[in-house]
């Protein structure tokens, strides 16, 4: 389901198991190349202490047992050691690679190749080992000085908690069996020979900690009417959006054009654009689109009959829907777009040298504020794998909706079940609470439960979606949405002030020679058998 408003740290902890589901997948496209590392000590071993001494290095390193004995960073009375340093980095290029598995060939990112040969994207003066070690150095600092907080404000692991982490060590065990692995082959290709499946539940243990006291400090924390007026006026750009259509009418120039000639393509790539741009409402400019692309179609593709024209010129034109954009005015077209004197239906050609070409673009929303309405709810999800069939899902479900039926039928005790039953790690630890939920942000059958205009706060029922069964209660009205937006940066720079001054409380000793030892586990490279594709645009 979708994710909704999660605080930060329940949505990196969901993200743990969503990221084992899709290691999962592009692993069932792989062959199981496992490494076994096996040392035969032979007499001659025993002759030289150099060589025997080396076998032991190399078998214990192999194993972990010699780097779980190093810490890597440490404040206090927590510590991280390098084989669960090694979990939280590899986790972390896995996660920068979930995120964006679109760009990487243009971020110059080779997920198969060694790391420390790559020069970074984010940061060319590094690799991007170096890259991601800072930042996995950084998280790690960040979960040791919150335990150190939570530890001093008394908090510990309830069973909602440990049940969020024994869910989590049960998908890896689940993955690894339906790979025909056993769970210590599945942990080696994923994060390396070294760590041990102890070696996550005690980095999960820590986050969930960390987590915890994150939880109960962001919770508390409240705002004023008049705070959150002046967040905003303070950092619009950060809140606004705008509401446009644009269609960009390239020049064509390959590059090796005089200025004359460029000239004359950039006055006929104008003169499209204007031609589009033409219009009084919205409904005319959609209607010049559309005459552009049937005469770009009839010009390129003799071939195709009229009605193929008509049809391929709709089917473009509903690429071109609405455009609900952040704001944004580091192009010509964004400056146009969130100027303070755009109205809805103004159009213009704008001109982007840099692509070469123009847009013709039409707004249909000024830039303002996002009034729309949110809803608050709470839920317990029965994941379908955890039952023989969807019928014995909802006959479980059912049971637990009575269980609290027959109880004291309160919000908070809907919550402990929540913490009890639910399978869904990014609100298990907040009793299956999602506050301020968009419309759309969940999954249809989801969505459109909270947003029936029946919904009155106190309703239960039980809903069917792809991912189980949830037992919903709704909680009520979240906050408009551009409010729960300000209210979220101001809880997100108030953390950070917060986790600033604990790590100058907490200091912690980084040992950069066994911070060096952690190791980026390649993935192999997919060899693909599809034939080579071709389409006519």
């Amino acid at each position: 389901m979708g994710k909704g408003k999660r605080t930060k740290v329940a949505y990196e902890q969901a993200k743990v198991i969503e990221q084992e589901k899709k290691l999962l997948e592009k692993k069932k496209k792989r062959k199981n190349n496992l490494v076994t590392l096996i040392v035969v000590v032979s007499l001659a071993a025993f002759s030289a202490v150099a060589i025997g001494g080396s076998f032991w290095y190399n078998a214990r390193t192999a194993d972990g047992t010699f780097l779980r004995k190093k810490a890597a960073i440490k404040t206090d009375n927590f510590s991280i050691n390098v084989c669960m340093a090694q979990y939280f980095f590899n986790s972390a290029v896995q996660n920068y690679v979930s995120q964006n598995s679109e760009y990487l060939e243009d971020m110059g990112l080779d997920t198969t190749a060694d790391l420390k040969t790559q020069p970074s994207y984010e940061d060319e003066e590094k690799s991007w080992y170096d890259y991601f070690l800072e930042n996995t150095e950084s998280q790690m600092y960040e979960v040791l000085s919150l335990c150190e907080a939570a530890k001093e404000k008394g908090y510990e692991l309830d069973e909602g908690d440990e049940k969020t982490i024994k869910d989590t060590l049960d998908s890896i065990e689940e993955n690894a069996d339906s790979q025909n692995q056993t769970v210590e082959e599945y942990i080696a290709e994923t994060y390396g020979s070294t760590v041990k499946i102890e070696d996550i539940e005690d980095s999960l243990r820590l986050t969930t900690l960390a987590g915890k006291y994150y939880s109960e400090y962001v919770g508390d924390l409240e705002f004023t009417d008049s705070q959150i007026e002046e967040h905003f006026e303070e950092n619009k750009a950060s809140f606004l959006t705008a509401d446009y259509i644009a269609y960009f009418v390239s020049n064509e120039a390959t590059g090796e054009e005089t200025d004359s000639e460029l000239r004359i393509l950039n006055d006929k790539a104008k003169k499209q654009a204007k031609k589009i741009a033409d219009a009084k409402n919205r409904s005319e400019f959609e209607d010049n689109l559309t005459d552009y692309f049937e005469d770009y179609l009839k010009s390129n593709n003799s071939e195709l009959s009229e009605d193929d024209i008509k049809s391929q010129a709709k089917s473009a034109l509903s690429n071109y829907s609405v455009t609900d954009e952040a704001y944004n005015t580091d192009t010509a077209l964004g400056q146009w777009v969130f100027s303070e004197k755009r109205k809805s239906g103004d159009t213009a050609v704008v001109e982007d040298s840099e692509q070469g070409g123009y847009y013709a673009v039409y707004l249909v929303t000024p830039a303002a504020k996002d009034t729309s309405e949110t809803k608050n709810v709470r839920h317990i999800l029965l994941g379908l794998e955890n039952y023989d069939d969807s019928e014995a899902c909802e006959k479980a479900a059912d049971k637990i909706l009575k269980e609290w039926r027959n109880g004291e039928k309160t919000e908070e005790s809907f919550g402990e079940l929540a913490k009890q039953y639910s399978t869904d790690p990014g609100s298990v630890s907040v009793g299956g609470l999602y506050e301020n939920v968009t419309e759309g942000a969940m999954v249809t059958e989801f969505n459109d439960w909270i947003f029936s205009s029946k919904r009155k706060a106190g309703d239960t029922d039980l809903v069917e979606t792809d991912y189980g069964w949830h037992i919903m209660y709704f909680v009520g009205d979240g906050l408009t949405a551009w409010k729960a937006d300000v209210v979220t940066s101001l809880k997100n720079e108030s953390y950070t002030k917060k986790l600033d001054e604990l790590k100058k409380q907490y200091e912690a000793t980084t040992k950069d020679k066994n911070l060096q030892l952690v190791e980026y586990i390649p993935e192999e490279a997919e060899e693909s058998d599809e034939e080579d594709s071709y389409t006519v645009e």
